[in-house]
């Protein structure tokens, strides 16, 4: 987190999506910022927990579109993924990176987990931040979701609008990773 804070210009106004719950300590952390924070909780989203099969890809992104309820002329700074994209297939993952493109800036940043291979269980977890080199983890109290592991060629190859800048292993299997946005 602090190479990551490191790279965003705080003394200016963040944008930040949290893709899960509001979460009071992560709220308690980003009040110290001039922050918005958009809180879109997409573990809770149908298109997780029974994706469906015969829709198109540009459903989808309107799918997620919907889920982000973004007003209009918004563009984020920071986004926290934590295990969120273990939890797409190479569909849903491709009709996420078109759906948030838009609302992404050259100098956006993106904080997650992947998974180093398929043998690594992914927990079900929900994150907080307690401050800037402290996360706060609790169990979810929602059903485990299906997941996807996948090594972090393949996370990379498949998702389109980040760049993987650094990773760091974690001794539980998982990589922490830095992102940056990637328009081209």
């Amino acid at each position: 987190m602090p190479l990551l804070f490191g790279q965003l210009d705080t003394d200016r106004r963040i944008t930040i999506l949290e893709v899960g719950n509001a979460r009071p300590d992560t709220v308690d952390f980003f009040s110290q910022f001039k922050c918005r924070i958009h809180f879109a909780d997409l573990y809770a989203a149908d298109l997780l927990s029974d994706p469906p099969e015969e829709i198109s890809l540009r459903q989808l992104q309107k799918e997620f579109r919907t889920l982000f309820n973004f007003p209009t002329g918004t563009f984020l700074n920071l986004i926290l993924f934590w295990d969120f994209l273990n939890y797409l297939d190479a569909r849903l993952l491709k009709a996420f990176c078109s759906a948030i493109k838009p609302y992404l800036l050259h100098a956006t940043r993106g904080h997650g987990f992947g998974m180093r291979n398929a043998a690594t269980s992914l927990a079900n977890q929900e994150y907080g931040i307690q401050d800037l080199e402290t996360f706060k983890v609790t169990r979810r109290d929602s059903v485990q979701l299906p997941y996807f592991p996948l090594p972090q060629a393949k996370l990379q190859e498949g998702l389109s609008c980040f760049a993987i800048d650094r990773g760091m292993l974690l001794p539980d299997g998982r990589q922490e990773m830095l992102l940056s946005a990637k328009l081209r």
